[in-house]
C-alpha cells in the first residue's frame, strides 16, 4: 500500500493516507478531503491548498513552478514572495516567522494603543516596515503580477490568522481560560478585530496600494474559515463611521485582481 501527503482543505496541515482513496479525514481536525484520483493528477498539491510550513510549502511551490502544469506561470509568482512574506528566526533557519501574519496581529496591537491619529506614527512605522522589506520590494519588481500574487499570499496569511482565533483558546475564551465562548460569539470577535483593527484601522493610517491588497484579502479569507457566520465581517463592516465605511465599500466593490488579470 502506497501513501501520498494530503494538505488539508481546511487546516492546511499535511497528513499522510492511502494513495487509492477517494477521501480521507484530517488527523488534525477531522475535515473531510476529497482527493483527486492519482490517474487524474500527479499531485494532491494545488495552490489552493498549499501547507501552513513554510520549507515544506517553498518545496511544492518549486515543484509546481517546475511543472508544465496550469498553475506553473502562477506559482513561480508566488515563489518570488516566499523570502518577501516568511523569515527565519534561528541561526540554523530551521523555524521561520510569517511576516504577513505579523502584519495582522501588529495592526491590532496598535489599533488598540495608538487610536488617535497624533499618535499612530508609529503604527505606520511599524506598516512600512514590512512593505519595503528589500524581499518583498523584488518580488513586486520581478513577478508578472505582482498585486495578484501578494494579494494571494495575505489570503493565505489571512485564513492562518482566523484559524488561529477559531482554534486557540486563549483567544476564544473569558475568565482565565475557565470559560469557551460559543462558536458564534468567536467569530463576532474576530469580525469586529477585522473589521475595526485591521481594515478600519488601515484606512486611518493612510492608504497605500498594499493596504487595499490587505483588506480585500481578509475579506476573501473570512467565509472559508468561519463558514457558519459569513456576514459577520459585512455587518461589523456597515457598523463602522460614514467615511471609512464608505472607503471600505469602495475598495471591496472593485473587480478581484484575479479576475482582472484573467480578461
Amino acid at each position: 500500500m502506497s501513501k501520498t501527503t494530503i494538505i488539508c482543505q481546511s487546516c492546511r496541515k499535511a497528513f499522510d493516507a492511502d494513495d487509492t482513496l477517494e477521501r480521507a479525514f484530517c488527523v488534525y481536525c477531522g475535515a473531510e478531503n476529497h482527493l483527486m484520483p492519482k490517474s487524474a493528477s500527479d499531485s494532491s498539491v494545488s495552490l489552493s491548498a498549499l501547507p501552513t510550513d513554510p520549507q515544506l510549502r517553498k518545496k511544492l511551490l518549486e515543484q509546481l513552478a517546475g511543472s508544465s502544469g496550469p498553475e506553473a506561470f502562477e506559482a513561480r509568482d508566488r515563489l518570488l514572495f516566499w523570502p518577501a512574506r516568511f523569515e527565519a528566526v534561528d541561526r540554523h533557519a530551521t523555524r521561520y516567522g510569517d511576516k504577513f501574519v505579523e502584519l495582522l496581529t501588529i495592526l491590532t496591537y496598535f489599533s488598540a494603543n495608538y487610536p488617535s491619529r497624533g499618535s499612530q506614527k508609529r503604527a505606520v512605522k511599524e506598516r512600512d516596515r514590512i512593505f519595503s522589506r528589500p524581499a518583498l520590494v523584488k518580488a513586486m519588481t520581478e513577478a508578472s503580477h505582482p498585486l495578484v500574487s501578494l494579494e494571494e499570499e495575505f489570503f493565505d496569511a489571512a485564513v492562518v490568522y482566523f484559524l488561529a482565533c477559531r482554534d486557540d483558546k486563549h483567544y476564544g475564551s473569558k475568565l482565565f481560560d475557565l470559560v469557551r465562548l460559543k462558536d458564534e460569539d468567536i467569530a463576532r470577535k474576530a469580525a469586529n478585530d477585522v473589521a475595526v483593527n485591521m481594515m478600519g484601522y488601515l484606512c486611518q493610517i493612510g492608504l497605500v496600494p498594499q493596504s487595499e491588497v490587505v483588506i480585500r484579502a481578509l475579506h476573501r479569507a473570512w467565509p472559508t474559515v468561519f463558514r457558519q457566520f459569513p456576514d459577520f465581517l459585512d455587518e461589523f463592516i456597515q457598523a463602522l463611521p460614514d467615511d471609512i465605511r464608505t472607503t471600505l465599500v469602495r475598495i471591496l466593490s472593485q473587480v478581484p485582481l484575479r479576475q482582472e488579470r484573467l480578461r
